[in-house]
């Protein structure tokens, strides 16, 4: 219940603040590292990428993703973003993830035109795949990027970044089976 209310706060305080924002729009693809097995011993799904599993035996979980980012500049070098996506899952089977992360975007480097952060959230989402090794269709997301943004005009930043991904239940029923997964998406600012 908590994550439900820390995200709705996330929500307000980017859409009613009157800091410097801006809307980033991403298309990214995402490929499954490894799968647990729903232990508790596979927290973070850390000790799971000592040996992938495949997530049917046979395939690896890949997807394709579509989100906008709405960030909103708390100073220079620190933002708060609320990022609501959409997932089209491809394999192992076609399924859908909607959902939403709240993300803290530090940056290392902030120049006029090129910059470069790393971004831990923190989200919810419904999946509509069913996976032997998890009990809900509600699951939980933790993320962790890094990238780079640079502009390409006096209008457009470009934005390349890469995350981990880790997807579970968060042990609210059982199995626990997560999802972990690495995520490249480029971006566009306008």
């Amino acid at each position: 219940m908590r994550a439900k209310y820390l995200l709705i706060i996330g929500f307000i305080l980017v859409f009613f603040s009157n800091g410097y924002c801006r809307v980033v729009y991403n298309i990214g693809y995402g490929s499954g590292l490894s799968v647990s097995n729903g232990h508790p011993s596979h927290l973070w799904g850390l000790l799971a990428i000592e040996k992938p599993e495949r997530i049917d035996n046979r395939h690896m979980y890949d997807y394709y993703r579509v989100d906008v980012d709405f960030e909103h500049f708390i100073r220079k070098d620190l933002s708060l973003i609320t990022e609501p996506f959409a997932t089209y899952v491809s394999r192992p089977t076609n399924g859908l993830s909607i959902g939403a992360t709240e993300l803290l975007r530090y940056y290392v480097v902030n120049h006029s035109s090129f910059g470069v952060f790393v971004n831990p959230g923190f989200g919810v989402c419904y999946n509509t795949l069913e996976y032997p090794g998890q009990a809900s269709k509600f699951l939980f997301v933790g993320e962790l990027g890094v990238g780079v943004d640079f502009k390409v005009s006096n209008k457009t930043t470009m934005f390349v970044e890469n995350r981990f991904i880790h997807m579970s239940n968060g042990f609210l029923k059982t199995p626990n089976g997560a999802v972990d997964s690495d995520f490249i998406s480029i971006g566009f600012s306008f």
